[in-house]
């Protein structure tokens, strides 16, 4: 044993390496890494109450033994001896670190313990010892009692402790005779203090903390679910180890196995460079069972070749290869914790540092490890240059970094990015090996997509520098796929595919594809989609149904939400796709009867055409029959009808003086053709008047370069009809002072035209209703005026003045002469 102070080693367990390995399953850990190493197929562990007949006194107290069936052999012999560890790691490359530092962890449960082979022939060390750190020169402890003598006898009372699993239970795991290791832990007791007063200072335990001490019975974390949980997913990344069983007494609590027909790691030896090896299969757990892919390579890169070469690197660390691999593990119900999530651990053979784990919506609970021949701290408590807060591996200089710390942290640097270069390509293996249903990678990729390993940015470029997974949605369904990188556009939701046949084509190209916005795919662009160009959009609006789509309030919400998502503003900036989508609603609306939209697609309507500037848009009221004429109207502005909108009545807006010529224009052609037909166009009165109203800015100059269009509305009194009129007939009407504005009923002026009439029959006035006439006051040339004094002699006292009536008939109009002369 050690031939220096046991003190020493005392406190060196006590300060530093102990405080690597926190109770608990990081203990069984490393143990079954010992079993790994020794390329044990079969570990049984478990708690038994002590050997009461016993010499040695540790041997009487409750112990946790570990038995497997891996080979040991002369150089084990010798390094299970040292405090430090023995391991021979850096010169065997399968080697994860046998009876190295892991194992004396068991220093968190005992004071010392004992080790058993079988006996090897020449071999300098003895194959069963006790492995006592108080023990000092000559290998004698001074600070307990009897602890020095393990005597053959005890010896074979451990072995037959354990008989009832090797020759009884599961003999075909331990067939071989000279092939198995017993791992004998006493569990420390308050009895296994040091004798007091032999010397100042000394501890009286090891470990000396309310938890350090255990009772009669066996301690939790031994066989409890967590546990359980545990060594099924360690079992995924082992390579011998194929079945683990726990005992409490004779009594086996649980077996936990992997499928004989399942691949996991093989050794470096077999891996041929830059060639994957595929890695799945099951480990069954009673009733449960835990599934798992992915794959494992030994990358050559010219990185890796050249930092092998330099100085800085020690000797013994020149075989080192960069090994990786990813493993994707889906939990079975009962295995998972209360709350289903997605846990990422790094691995150098094993799982070292800490889990980061995230919600999963799911009913699973899932595990990707990322596994490096990393260059780890000196406990393996973690990878040199690991950052947890991003996690990925920085390879900057910090405080204490010498030239073969700034080295191996390269070398971690770029063996990371080669594993995240991976994660997509195993992911899709994984999905694929077990044909996860969509709503479990959809759950998985949320999970991912929201983790600190994506969101890092440059961990999110390198996953996705080659590869992307999304969620394609056809007419045929959603599938998520792995895909080069590729041009992908999102879509709000799922459409109606028949009513929007140019997405249905586009879903179904190969040069690119669609997704949902809300689908959480693993791409680096943007952390999102591409955009979509005004042109695609144009597409869209322009090959489609529109009667169907504006009768269908799913089919109208999903086109708002469509375009909302494009724009990203409260309307839509382009002018190219306003002008498309106000095409798509006049042809809509013009083929549509507005008793059959129901309440949900006027509502859909209003906020479809939210979308358009108010610039843009015009409420005019308007009749359904007339409306369907109007849309025919080739203008740049949308008229909308208040009615089927239940828009306010006052309308601010204008139209420019291309679209009221356009329209004033159209509907003088209608009158006309109405007029030819013989038909009234009386009925396009209040449309006439809105526009002409809605022209204001440019009636004088469109009226006066339009002469004969007749857009003016005025009364023929006598008869009591309205006549439509051009403005060449009103300049006709101003001319012989005929052209009054509508009086109040019962006015003088009303009286003045009743008597003015009266007086000559020659006279037909035409009144203009007090809205036309205050619209073309000031275009002086067809401006009415009211009908007073003054314009009666005008009209009597003019060069060609009309013919008199009777006297009779003209009496009324001089006494309303007169009226102003009294």
């Amino acid at each position: 044993m050690a031939e220096h102070h046991p003190l020493g080693d005392i406190e060196y367990l006590k300060e530093n390496l102990l405080n690597s390995y926190p109770l608990g399953f990081p203990i069984l850990k490393e143990l079954i890494q010992n079993a790994e190493d020794a390329k044990a197929s079969c570990l049984d562990y478990g708690w038994i109450k002590g050997i009461s007949n016993a010499k040695h006194p540790l041997l009487k107290c409750p112990a946790l033994f570990m038995l497997d069936n891996g080979e040991f052999t002369n150089e084990n012999a010798e390094s299970i001896r040292y405090i430090l560890g023995g391991s021979s790691k850096p010169n065997q490359q399968d080697a994860i670190g046998k009876f190295g530092l892991g194992l004396k962890s068991v220093f968190h449960l005992c004071e010392a313990f004992f080790y058993i082979a079988p006996d090897i022939t020449d071999c300098e060390y003895s194959t069963w010892d006790i492995f006592n750190p108080w023990a000092g020169a000559k290998n004698k402890d001074k600070y307990h009692e009897d602890w020095d003598n393990f005597c053959e006898n005890d010896k074979e009372l451990i072995k037959k402790s354990v008989n009832f699993i090797i020759l009884e239970k599961q003999k075909e795991d331990y067939k071989e005779k000279e092939k198995w290791f017993i791992l004998w832990i006493p569990l420390r007791q308050r009895s296994h203090q040091t004798i007091q007063g032999k010397e100042a200072g000394i501890p009286l335990h090891i470990k000396n903390g309310d938890n350090d001490f255990f009772g009669e019975i066996p301690p939790d974390f031994l066989g409890n679910n967590e546990t359980k949980r545990q060594i099924n997913i360690l079992m995924t990344l082992l390579g011998t180890v194929n079945q683990i069983r726990y005992w409490e007494g004779d009594l086996n609590k649980f077996e936990i196995k992997l499928d004989e027909n399942s691949e996991r790691r093989s050794s470096l030896s077999a891996l041929v460079h830059n060639q994957e090896h595929s890695i799945k299969g099951k480990i069954y757990d009673g009733g449960n069972a835990l599934s798992f892919a992915g794959s494992e390579v030994i990358t050559q890169i010219a990185e890796f070749a050249n930092i092998v070469k330099r100085p800085e690197l020690p000797e013994k660390f020149r075989r080192i290869t960069p090994h990786n691999a990813i493993v994707f593990s889906q939990l079975s119900k009962d295995l998972s914790k209360n709350q289903s999530s997605l846990t990422l651990r790094t691995a150098v053979f094993l799982p070292i540092g800490e889990d980061y784990s995230i919600k999963c919506e799911s009913k699973y609970s899932y595990y990707l490890t990322l596994h490096g021949y990393f260059f780890v701290d000196f406990a393996r408590t973690g990878v040199l240059g690991w950052d947890g807060n991003n996690l990925n591996i920085d390879k900057k200089q910090v405080a204490k970094d010498d030239d073969r710390t700034l080295l191996q942290k390269e070398w971690n640097f770029y063996l990371y990015r080669v594993i995240l270069s991976r994660i997509l390509d195993n992911f899709n293996l994984f999905i694929n090996e077990y044909k996860l249903p969509e709503t479990e990678v959809s759950a998985l990729c949320k999970a991912l997509h929201s983790s600190k390993l994506f969101k890092e940015k440059s961990n999110r470029e390198i996953i996705c520098q080659e590869k992307q997974f999304v969620l394609r949605i056809t007419s045929q369904g959603e599938e998520w796929k792995l895909l080069n990188r590729k041009r992908v556009l999102s879509l709000p939701e799922t459409p109606k595919w028949d009513l929007f046949p140019k997405l249905k084509e586009k879903g179904e190209s190969s040069e690119w594809l669609l997704t949902l916005s809300s689908a959480p795919n693993l791409r680096f662009t943007d952390f999102g989609c591409d955009k979509w160009d005004d042109s695609e959009i144009i597409e869209v609006l322009s090959n489609l149904s529109e009667e169907d789509v504006l009768k269908d309030s799913t089919a109208i919400n999903f086109l708002i939400s469509f375009l909302k998502e494009f724009c990203q503003n409260p309307v839509i900036p382009s002018a190219k796709i306003q002008e498309s989508l106000i095409k798509l609603i006049k042809k809509g609306l013009s083929r549509l009867a507005w008793d059959s939209l129901s309440s949900d697609v006027r509502k859909s309507l209003k906020e479809l055409v939210n979308l358009i500037s108010s610039s843009d848009v015009i409420y005019i009221n308007i009749s359904e029959d007339i409306f369907k004429y109007f849309l025919k109207i080739e203008v740049g502005i949308l008229f909308l009808p208040k009615k089927l909108f239940d828009h306010p009545s006052n309308n601010a807006s204008q139209l420019n003086i291309e679209d009221a010529t356009i329209t004033l224009s159209t509907l003088n052609d209608w009158i006309n053709q109405l007029n030819k037909e013989g038909k009234s166009y009386l009925r396009l009165e209040s449309i006439l008047k809105q526009i002409l109203f809605l022209s204001k800015n440019h009636i004088t100059n469109i009226l006066s370069e339009n002469p004969e269009w007749k857009c003016l509305i005025g009364e023929q009194y006598l008869q009591k009809i309205v006549v439509f009129y051009s403005y060449s007939e009103f300049l006709n009407f101003k001319i012989k002072s005929i052209l009054f504005k509508n009086p109040d009923t019962n006015s003088i002026q009303d009286a003045l035209i009743a008597s003015l009439v009266k007086a000559s029959n020659e006279i037909q006035p035409i009144l203009v209703d007090k809205e036309i006439a205050n619209l073309i006051k000031n275009i002086e040339p067809i401006s009415p005026v009211v009908c007073d004094t003054s314009i009666c002699k005008r009209i009597l006292g003019a060069k060609e003045h009309p013919s008199l009536a009777e006297p009779e008939n003209r009496k009324q109009l001089l006494t309303e002469l007169l009226k102003e002369v009294n």
